[in-house]
């Protein structure tokens, strides 16, 4: 006996499509890449679902920060980054008809200044200073950002801190895509690397938990009384 295959045989419809999809996919997805790569600045940055087209950022008051100044740094040329500056709530009654200048004197006033790096999607009452930039093509500074970009922009806020805020306790704060920006200015900046480096002995790091039944989820933890001990 003889056993006899069909020649007719032939693999059932859905293999042949999904093995067709798999390959159109591989080969699509880096040629897509490679031909827009403004796509993975969107997907990584996400900067332009987030532009205020209706709101005035440069009027800090209108979001209820009343405390708070508006002010533009240079970190290359061409790039104008919007900053703001918010003083502790000790001051806070100083601040009425006070000028640019005052704002900046403020920052050597031996008050801790944190410098808070927001994430890719963007308290006073605690006695600091909070800097808080928009890196390059985020709010209404110019520029598209890149990873060197954002870098550079977080370098330079830094220096403009340091350079006014005299033996005040300076503190970058990364949130999210701001934690990336850290590490990478770390590689540029010696002084930033000693600092992070002295803090990781035992004494000085370590784990700190929040009850979940309070309700902070990932951008509450402001609201913890306990902060300002954990930060010491």
């Amino acid at each position: 006996h003889q056993l006899e295959v069909s020649s007719d045989y032939r693999s059932p419809w859905w293999l042949r499509r999904g093995l067709l999809a798999a390959v159109a996919v591989c080969i699509l997805v880096p040629v897509t890449y490679k031909i827009i790569p403004v796509l993975i600045q969107d997907i990584i940055h996400t900067y332009r679902r987030d532009v205020p087209f209706f709101e005035d950022l440069s009027r800090p008051a209108d979001f209820s920060l009343n405390h708070t100044v508006n002010m533009y740094l240079t970190s290359e040329e061409g790039i104008s980054l919007g900053v703001w500056h918010t003083v502790p709530e000790s001051r806070w009654k100083e601040t009425q008809g006070k000028d640019l200048l005052w704002y900046q004197n403020t920052l050597n006033d031996g008050n801790p200044v944190f410098i808070y790096l927001h994430g890719n999607t963007g308290s006073s009452a605690l006695g600091y200073h909070v800097v808080v930039p928009d890196y390059r093509g985020f709010g209404d500074s110019a520029g598209e950002p890149t990873e060197s970009g954002l870098t550079t922009d977080a370098l330079h806020v830094y220096n403009w801190v340091k350079a006014r805020s005299g033996d005040s306790l300076v503190v970058i704060w990364g949130h999210s895509l701001g934690s990336g920006s850290i590490l990478l200015a770390r590689r540029y900046r010696q002084k930033c690397a000693l600092v992070a480096a002295k803090a990781q002995s035992k004494d000085r790091v370590k784990l700190v938990t929040f009850d979940g039944s309070l309700g902070y989820l990932h951008n509450g933890l402001y609201r913890d009384p306990k902060l300002p001990g954990v930060l010491k």
